[in-house]
Parts: structure tokens; sequence; C-alpha cells
């Protein structure tokens, strides 16, 4: 079972700096009422909000392979110029924008971004932090068990579940607190061992008492499984043994 992340986007897009600019172009044909009916305002709002996310984040990308550039002491490069257009771009983009962003919706873009940027560097196999003469690949979640050095590429082999089985599942009910510690939100569990109904109750009434404060009643499910699992130890190529399992320490 694969671990979903979830990064929140805030919707940092003022609609109604939307309506007006839109009203402002005067945009032919095009029924406000009608477009706000349909939900299309909000859905040009929301995609704005991740179309700029991803924006940021390619510009934080950009600032180290500037920033490396630099190290390696290269000044003129067409890598190195087409950043240089991007940057230019990119200002542009950010300043025209800038009008239909709320203040608060910035601050809390930047906090999201940043959460972006390293789920993005993990989902593309890429440390974060890197320094001069470390590895260059960052492994998934789940770590190969072989490696093949093949000059041009390296070939990764993983285990695999072929078979699984739903043995049981137990469930119970339970309340969730969030906490919020520089920028990042955490779920605590306050309650557990409930039914259905006395986690919402309870999750209503600590909302009540603290203002602001997000509880959840959440489904608590222990799962008995049956699986079966195939783990590579040794990968043969043309009659010869090319790799085999890593040792790993954990």
């Amino acid at each position: 079972m694969k671990r979903e992340i979830v990064t929140p986007i805030h919707r940092a897009i003022d609609k109604e700096a939307i309506r007006n600019g839109i009203r402002h172009v005067g945009v032919k044909g095009l029924d406000i009422a009608k477009a706000e009916e349909l939900g299309i305002m909000s859905r040009i709002s929301n995609l704005l909000c991740a179309m700029h996310c991803l924006t940021m984040t390619a510009h934080r990308i950009y600032g180290e392979v500037d920033y490396w550039f630099g190290v390696a002491g290269v000044k003129k490069h067409e890598i190195k110029r087409a950043c240089a257009e991007f940057e230019n771009a990119y200002d542009r983009w950010f300043k025209f924008w800038r009008g239909y962003q709320t203040v608060d919706g910035v601050l809390e873009m930047n906090s999201q971004m940043e959460d972006l940027l390293e789920q993005y560097m993990r989902w593309s196999q890429i440390p974060v932090q890197w320094n001069p003469g470390d590895k260059q690949d960052a492994y998934s979640e789940h770590e190969p068990m072989i490696e093949i050095d093949k000059g041009d590429k390296i070939l990764r082999v993983y285990r695999d579940i072929v078979e699984s089985e739903l043995v049981d599942v137990v469930e119970e009910w339970a309340v969730m607190r969030a906490d919020t510690t520089e920028g990042k939100s955490t779920m605590t569990c306050v309650e557990r061992g409930m039914d259905k109904a006395s986690a919402q109750m309870s999750a209503k009434r600590a909302s009540a008492n603290e203002h602001g404060r997000l509880y959840t009643a959440s489904k608590l499910e222990t799962i008995t499984e049956k699986r079966l699992e195939c783990i590579p130890i040794k990968a043969f190529q043309d009659g010869e043994m090319i790799g085999d399992i890593k040792s790993v320490i954990r």
C-alpha cells in the first residue's frame, strides 16, 4: 500500500480580483454571473493557485541550478542564458499575479511551496540537500533490492507484492487534533476506542472549546493481510550474473 502525502494548496488567488480583471478586459460573450453559478470562477482560482505554486517551486529549483553554475565558475553558457530568461519571465509573472493574491495567501503559499518542493524532489529521486561529492540519486521509500550499473544508466529491481488477500479488519473510531508547529501540521490522537457517533460528538465538543483548532472524527482500521511478496536476490543476463541483492543494515 502506498502512503499518500498530501500538500494542501491555499486558495491564495482573490476570486473577486479575477472577476474585476475579466470585467475590465471585457471578454466578449462571457456571462460573469453564469460563470460564477457554474463554478468556473472558483475553478480558475484553484488552477491559478496550483499553477503559481508549481511556478514558485520551479523558481526554487532554478535558483540552485544558478548557484551551482556559479560554484563551477560558469559565466557564459547557453543553459545559463536560458535560466536567466526564465528568471526574467518569472519576475514578470510574479509582479503581474501579485495583484490577484491576498497578503495572507502569499505567506501561506510560501510555506506550502517548501513542502511541495520536498515532495517533488523525492518523486524525482533527487536529494533535497546535496554537497559536492554526495550521491546524486535519492531512493524512493522502497529502496531497490538490486542495482545494476549499465554505464549510461542504472537499472533498479524492486521487491513487489504478487498477491494480497485481506484476512480481517478491526475497526474503531478516534478523535484527532491538528497541531501546527513551524508552519507544518501533524495529527495527534487525543482519544480512541470509540464508536462513530461518540467520536463525532467528542470532536465537535472539543472544537467548540478551542476556537480555530481543527479536530476530526477518524476511523482507525487494524488490517490483517496475507501477502505473497517477490524479493529479487540475483539478476542474470546473457548467461552471466550481473547483480545481486544489496546488504542493508536496518
